[in-house]
């Protein structure tokens, strides 16, 4: 898949010279990163994808990847398909507008995929399409995840379609958040009919970005699960959720400023490591407070045991010994 630029004002004529090119455009409040990649690599294993459009190179693609703030403001352009990956959860009246925004544009598409885990429900009154499909990693989902394994090298399990037709795959990502997006380019693969050796081919390149849900060995045997990427709320939630599934003797959350709206389960968090000069003394003695990342790795040594996991929310390169995932 290759990056390409959007001169301005020129999407509209590259698509009305080149009508048989098809159009994804992804938009959302975050999961556009990973919906991108997931499309690429997916996709990329029986068309020709990319990122934009560049009149400078004669070949065609059979496919172009837009992002909303690409085509937003050109009413011209009907895409082949709109992809909402999220709503923020905020109900301030920037966020209702931006939401709008999205569903005007997927109001217009010809068929509309919509993450029914990270779009409100009340967000969708602004959808007037009629042709749309829902995408998740679990049931009610039109496309979802059926899991069967779960454990440190990823997830096992059948990706399933309207039809109850299942492609067997093992996905190589933590987490129901990080399935959402290859579901989706699942179901946009069966709408442009990609054998599913190709899918199944495209599925299993994916592997975490850093920072994303990436599992590695830390000192004394420890498993280091990296998500220091997003530390947002909702993904810090997501991600205590996957490491309360996995077995270990102990888990750990490591944070930086911590958000009282993060909610811990103290039966299934043995610590959390707070790396905050300014952080206020906590009464809860789960909590432990540390003015740098120094005197936090200090107290890790002697508290790190084989297998236990380490969920970082927070970036500290020098506790991740190997990459496991």
């Amino acid at each position: 898949m290759g990056l390409l630029s959007n001169p301005t004002r020129q999407l509209e004529k590259y698509f009305s010279r080149h009508p048989n090119v098809k159009t994804i455009v992804v938009a959302g409040s975050f999961g556009r990163t990973s919906a991108f990649r997931a499309l690429g690599q997916i996709l990329g294993q029986a068309y020709t994808v990319t990122m934009g459009v560049n009149r400078n190179i004669p070949d065609i693609p059979d496919i172009v990847l837009l992002d909303f703030n690409s085509v937003s403001n050109f009413p011209n352009i009907t895409p082949d398909f709109t992809v909402i990956t999220s709503v923020a959860q905020s109900q301030s009246a920037g966020q209702t507008s931006e939401a709008k925004a999205y569903f005007d544009l997927a109001n217009r598409s010809r068929h509309v995929l919509i993450n029914r885990e990270d779009v409100p429900s009340e967000y969708v009154k602004f959808l007037t399409n009629s042709n749309i499909t829902t995408y998740g990693d679990e049931l009610p989902a039109n496309f979802y995840f059926e899991n069967l394994d779960e454990n440190l090298h990823g997830q096992t399990g059948n990706f399933v379609n309207p039809e109850g037709q299942r492609i067997h795959v093992h996905v190589n990502l933590l987490g129901g958040h990080n399935l959402r997006p290859v579901a989706m380019a699942v179901a946009i693969a069966h709408f442009f009919e990609v054998p599913p050796e190709k899918i199944i081919a495209g599925v299993e390149s994916l592997h975490p970005l850093p920072g994303h849900m990436s599992v590695g060995r830390g000192t004394n045997g420890s498993i280091i699960i990296d998500d220091s990427a997003d530390t947002s709320v909702l993904s810090t939630q997501l991600s205590l959720r996957t490491i309360y599934a996995l077995d270990a003797p102990s888990r750990i959350l490591i944070t930086g400023p911590f958000d009282p709206a993060i909610t811990i389960d103290k039966n299934l968090i043995s610590e959390v490591i707070i790396i905050d000069p300014k952080a206020p003394p906590q009464p809860d003695p789960i909590f432990k407070i540390f003015a740098t990342q120094l005197d936090a790795l200090e107290y890790l040594a002697t508290r790190l045991e084989p297998d236990g996991i380490v969920l970082l929310e927070y970036h500290l390169p020098d506790i991740t010994i190997s990459k496991i995932l």
